[in-house]
């Protein structure tokens, strides 16, 4: 029995396990999401955008669901120039890594890009979206992670990932 709604929905089955066991388990199934560092004249795109599961403001990276056989550097391209008017030509992004979000509850995957967009335009948001851009320093970042000011998972994962990988070896 599923339950399907725009996004994902949540499949239950019975399934037998490795250990021979089996039992009743639900899931959400997801076509993935991507999320995009951005670094624009020496800073990171950040959005400050409105939650409802938490009813709150909260600092992420521009980010977007995939459609069932998308592309995820044609979904992190598009979903830049909505949430942050920021335009990035596609030899201008580039695959960092992916990740599973939730695995106790989901399948879904998220893909990690690096952009440095050439131009900003206006945001293109959808009715329903309530985002506003901010550009910080990758210290500045790390700071607001420390304290507690970011919490969003997939933006600790991605400005740790560049802090260590990414940004160490551009000072060189």
């Amino acid at each position: 029995m599923d339950y399907k709604f725009r996004r994902f929905y949540i499949h239950k089955e019975n399934q037998k396990l490795p250990n021979g066991t089996s039992g009743v388990f639900e899931y959400m199934v997801h076509h993935g999401g991507v999320i995009i560092l951005a670094i624009y004249n020496g800073k990171i795109a950040m959005i400050k955008e409105y939650r409802t599961s938490i009813k709150a403001y909260i600092y992420e990276l521009p980010a977007g669901t995939l459609e069932k056989n998308e592309r995820p550097k044609e979904r992190a391209i598009k979903e830049l120039m909505e949430e942050t008017g920021l335009i990035v030509k596609s030899e201008n992004i580039r695959f960092l890594f992916k990740s599973y979000p939730s695995v106790g509850v989901s399948n879904e995957m998220q893909y990690f890009y690096l952009a440095f967009p050439e131009k900003k335009h206006a945001q293109r948001l959808e009715h329903h979206e309530i985002i506003k851009v901010e550009f910080i320093t990758l210290d500045k970042a790390i700071k607001r992670i420390k304290d507690n000011k970011i919490v969003n998972g997939p933006m600790i994962q991605a400005l740790l990932f560049y802090k260590e990988f990414i940004a160490k070896n551009r000072e060189k």
